[in-house]
Formats: C-alpha cells, structure tokens, sequence
C-alpha cells in the first residue's frame, strides 16, 4: 500500500536526503520566478505569497544571493 511505502521511504535516510534537497530547489524556484518581475520585495510578501515563514524565505533567499542565482541583498 502506499501507506507502506511512504514508511519505508520514511526510514530510507539516502531516500530523506534527496527528497530534501529535491523540495529545497522547488522552493528555491518558486522564490525565483516569484522576484524575477519585481526590483524589490519583501520578506513579509514573499512569506504570505508561498504560505512560509519569514525566517524560512529569508534563508532560502540568503542561498540564492550566495550562489549567484538571484542580484540583491536583505536589508
């Protein structure tokens, strides 16, 4: 059953950790298509528009300004 196999997934830490990395980039998109026609835009904006926390959109949005994906700086 799919009950199952979520919960060997579960317990599968190499499975945990792709499936992680996998979700953090279709955050990291989202973020990106969402500023992409904006100059400037807040944390509180981004937060309510994806449904995530501030602190979560500010360190999501730390990693793409560190890795050159994205031109801006958090004030």
């Amino acid at each position: 059953t799919i009950l199952s196999i979520l919960n060997s997934i579960e317990k599968d830490t190499f499975i945990n950790k792709i499936l992680d990395d996998f979700i953090r980039n279709i955050w990291l998109k989202a973020i990106e298509i969402k500023i992409k026609p904006y100059s400037t835009v807040s944390l509180q904006f981004l937060a309510r528009e994806l449904k995530v926390e501030v602190n979560e959109i500010k360190a999501l949005l730390i990693e793409l300004i560190l890795e050159g994906r994205v031109q801006g700086k958090i004030d």
